[in-house]
């Protein structure tokens, strides 16, 4: 036995130092050219409505206690540089109510504060780079003048918009 095995690991050792068993077969190959984009992304999304704000208090000799909401968010992500959220309403308010808007910018931009809202599209958050971000309280105020007619039945709706007028 020992005649046949001499002889194999001979081989098997020849092979492996010639590079002959590694190299088997040349083979073929081919090539693909992949084009690709990354398009605009601006995406924008709240969590629902907020409650009903309710002026019904005042100090005798004041104006009426404002009315708040913090209960909804808004998340948004975007690719776009200095971009901005606006907010309108579909309708202007009633004389002596104003709604006003605050967002917080943490992570995401400036926020302008407490902004009142109207038909036409007031920044609210501005320098918005490129982010990925959500949970970010919107926070609503309600304020009403004492000659404020008594509203029963009010709403408005809110639109918020990502916008990138700069480039």
């Amino acid at each position: 036995m020992k005649k046949f095995v001499a002889p194999v690991l001979a081989v098997v050792f020849a092979l492996a130092f010639s590079g002959v068993a590694m190299a088997g077969n040349p083979g073929s190959s081919a090539n693909q050219t992949v084009g690709f984009e990354v398009g605009p992304i601006a995406e924008l999304s709240v969590s629902g409505n907020p409650g009903l704000l309710n002026v019904h208090t005042a100090t005798a000799g004041e104006q009426p206690d404002p009315a708040t909401d913090t209960s909804t968010t808004y998340a948004v992500t975007s690719n776009l540089s200095r971009a901005r959220i606006l907010a309108s309403l579909d309708a202007n308010m009633p004389s002596h109510v104003e709604l006003d808007l605050h967002l917080d910018g943490a992570g995401v931009g400036f926020s302008f504060g407490w902004v009142p809202l109207s038909e036409f599209g007031q920044t609210v958050l501005w320098d918005i780079e490129p982010v990925a971000s959500g949970g970010h309280e919107i926070d609503y105020r309600l304020l009403a003048a004492a000659d404020a007619s008594v509203i029963f039945d009010g709403s408005r709706t809110v639109t918020l918009t990502l916008v990138n007028d700069f480039e």
